[in-house]
């Protein structure tokens, strides 16, 4: 099970996407696959079949960093990636906070110098 707060990860997703999701569901597909669906706050539910690539790349690295004891050290490539450049700084904020918070660290890759600049010591 995940180790953050009810509300803190769709919190992060609302300000990282243009998305109003508030919570999360798991359905199960006639051929028997889990499917994620986001719930937003007017009741609209949202396959991740249907949401941009850069909800998605948030959603995988917040399930790998959040998961407890899947590794202490992560490596990602690209990690701006399907994001929008203003909400960089909120990508690596959070990335920062789950560090302190799950004893973890990140390397990740990027083409971009801007980003090295938004990083904390």
């Amino acid at each position: 099970m995940f180790s953050w707060t009810q509300g803190q990860l769709p919190g992060w997703l609302r300000s990282l996407t243009p998305m109003d999701a508030v919570d999360f569901e798991f359905e199960t597909d006639l051929s028997g696959r889990v499917l994620l669906v986001l719930v937003e706050t007017a009741g609209q539910r949202v396959s991740a079949l249907s949401v941009s690539d850069g909800t998605l790349r948030f959603l995988a690295l917040a399930a790998v960093l959040l998961t407890p004891d899947t590794g202490r050290i992560f490596f990602f490539e690209e990690l701006d990636n399907g994001l929008h450049p203003t909400h960089l700084h909120l990508l690596l904020q959070w990335i920062q906070q789950v560090c302190r918070d799950q004893q973890i660290q990140v390397i990740g890759t990027t083409h971009n110098p801007a980003m090295l600049d938004l990083l904390e010591d």
